[in-house]
């Protein structure tokens, strides 16, 4: 079980480009150990502001989610990021 959840709350500015990106970010998560848990286009706002995409990833731990976020371990993930959505990131402990 997961130690570590990011919440990734997107809005897509360039739809071809975010799908180019959803690879590449996937590539980090795997390489870093980790798996999505959610992801999808039909959020319920319960409270607050939304955005229109939502996505859950499970890392093992801090340095975890770090390896996933390093931009000089996945700088193609970060070029295509930046001109593809704008992106709000999250990391929360887990619990058993």
């Amino acid at each position: 079980m997961p130690e570590r959840h990011i919440t990734a709350r997107v809005t897509v500015t360039d739809p071809e480009a975010c799908a180019a990106r959803a690879w590449a970010a996937t590539d980090a998560i795997d390489a870093a150990g980790g798996r999505v848990l959610a992801r999808g286009e039909r959020p319920a706002e319960l409270e607050g502001p939304g955005r229109p995409r939502n996505t859950a990833i499970g890392v093992y731990s801090l340095d975890h989610t770090l390896v996933c976020r390093r931009p000089h371990d996945h700088p193609a993930a970060r070029r295509l990021r930046d001109s593809a959505a704008v992106i709000d990131l999250y990391a929360a402990q887990g619990v058993e």
